[in-house]
């Protein structure tokens, strides 16, 4: 099967950061970095490459779970930026507007942003002294400090809603999981700071489901998913030494989709680990983060090369169907040329 056309899409090469890769809430725009001064915005509705923005001393980035608004950590301490969809011809794309410092954590030298689904909590990493804190943005209380979290000072992979990262947010800003923790994955109380489980002694991207159920552990040689209500973990798939894997859920909860290979993505049925379809990337540069759009159309994928690309889920389910080839049967190997 070759679904080129259809259900994936090239966006462009261009040398930028994947680790900082975010797809924005509409489920259009794909921001990177590239290097400490330069923002590239993809449209992924296009192929012709990405726009050039200018950025200062630029350490990570994540779009706001909802509203047009993306969140950059730089030198100079956090800001958030209004966008707004310009168009100049027959080229769209996006345009910020003036920054909007944050409240964040004080004179604290943050490396790593990430909120929680409804918006209500940010998490806030330094990498330079291992801390992490969880914000209330609906309350003036001072943002609460996890406690002996000693989060790596070399894990550097951008947080967000859309798929995993070294941190990540429950849905309701109760719990804040740590993939690069010493001694390895742990899970904290958000409200009190306190380290409730420690799930692996193994650095994993992590990431909770938008539905607050799951919380799944990519680690480098496997995939691990544990259930919220009482951590106990549910199913585990080996694979290949990766490193560093991703995994993203989609937007309804019920499908994990997890690097199992440097260029293989599987999809997989979150409650029961049942691989239900595998993507062959046709780029042999490995892939280092993905994120699921909150619509569920796309899922959009980073490689080491600077490529982005763009599967369509629903759409590869539906053609499937028609050949009779439902990921519903015994998984199916996809793969583009």
């Amino acid at each position: 099967i070759r679904p080129y056309d259809t259900v994936m899409q090239y966006v462009s090469r261009f040398i930028s950061n994947a680790r900082t890769m975010d797809v924005s809430a509409d489920g259009r725009w794909a921001v990177s970095s590239a290097g400490r001064d330069q923002l590239l915005v993809w449209n992924l509705e296009r192929s012709d490459g990405p726009d050039s923005v200018p950025a200062e001393w630029l350490r990570s980035l994540s779009f706001h779970p909802t509203e047009a608004k993306l969140f950059i950590v730089k030198r100079g301490g956090p800001d958030s930026f209004s966008y707004r969809v310009m168009t100049n011809g027959s080229r769209t794309t996006l345009a910020l507007g003036e920054p909007v410092a944050m409240r964040s954590v004080g004179d604290r030298k943050l490396n790593l942003v990430t909120a929680s689904a409804d918006a209500r909590s940010l998490a806030w990493v330094e990498l330079g002294a291992g801390r992490a804190w969880v914000e209330d943005v609906t309350s003036a209380a001072r943002p609460v400090e996890m406690k002996k979290v000693q989060h790596s000072s070399t894990a550097d992979y951008s947080c967000s809603v859309r798929g995993s990262g070294t941190v990540s947010l429950s849905a309701d800003g109760r719990w804040l999981a740590c993939g690069a923790s010493t001694p390895g994955v742990v899970v904290f109380d958000a409200r009190s700071g306190d380290a409730v489980r420690e799930l692996s002694k193994r650095e994993a991207n992590v990431q909770f489901s938008p539905d607050g159920r799951w919380l799944a552990v990519a680690e480098r040689a496997r995939c691990r998913m544990f259930r919220v209500a009482d951590w106990a973990q549910v199913w585990e798939m080996e694979h290949p030494r990766i490193e560093p894997s991703a995994a993203a859920f989609s937007p309804d909860g019920a499908l994990l989709a997890v690097a199992k290979s440097p260029q293989a993505v599987a999809l997989i049925d979150a409650a029961s680990g049942r691989e239900l379809a595998e993507l062959q990337s046709p780029d042999p540069a490995p892939i280092i983060t993905m994120r699921w759009s909150a619509d569920g159309r796309r899922l959009v994928l980073a490689t080491r090369e600077n490529h982005i690309e763009v599967w369509e889920p629903a759409m590869l389910h539906q053609e499937l169907a028609m050949l009779g080839l439902d990921w519903d049967k015994p998984a199916s190997g996809l793969e583009t040329h």
